[in-house]
């Protein structure tokens, strides 16, 4: 089953060879409708963890994923948007992307990092992406 950007629910890993990211220069659509709740929801956010820090982030609207080619569209947002958002049933209104470097071994092993204790996601290692890793070797190296 293919989800509305287009990649297989199943959580797989697939490659990207190129990318189209926009930065539109107007505020999210959910910084303008939920300031209300995300600002509550930024006080019970920071009450848990006082480390955070409500930054500038680019928060999605739209990604498509298509034969190895990733184009989307985002917003400046704030940390605090982003928090609330994740906590929202069905995640409607935005999306996610956020890219990071893998290291490999020369044994083939995954490198991984546990979150620290004071980030919003303490102690979390994305397993599914370790299972996952080998197809995507399979695919880097087909690709030379």
């Amino acid at each position: 089953m293919i989800d509305d950007v287009g990649l297989p629910t199943d959580g797989s890993l697939h490659v990207v060879y190129s990318l189209d990211l926009l930065v539109c220069s107007e505020p999210h659509p959910l910084d303008l409708l939920a300031a209300e709740a995300v600002a509550e929801n930024w006080q019970r956010e920071i009450a848990a963890n006082p480390a955070l820090f409500n930054g500038r982030t680019i928060l999605q609207r739209q990604i498509r994923y298509s034969d190895g080619h990733l184009t989307a569209e985002g917003h400046v947002s704030s940390f605090a948007t982003f928090l609330w958002w994740r906590r929202q049933a069905g995640l409607a209104g935005a999306c996610h992307l956020f890219g990071y470097p893998v290291i490999v071994s020369s044994d083939g092993a995954l490198i991984a990092v546990e979150m620290a204790p004071y980030t919003a996601n303490p102690g979390q290692v994305r397993r599914r992406f370790a299972r996952s890793f080998r197809c995507c070797r399979r695919a880097l190296r087909h690709r030379g």
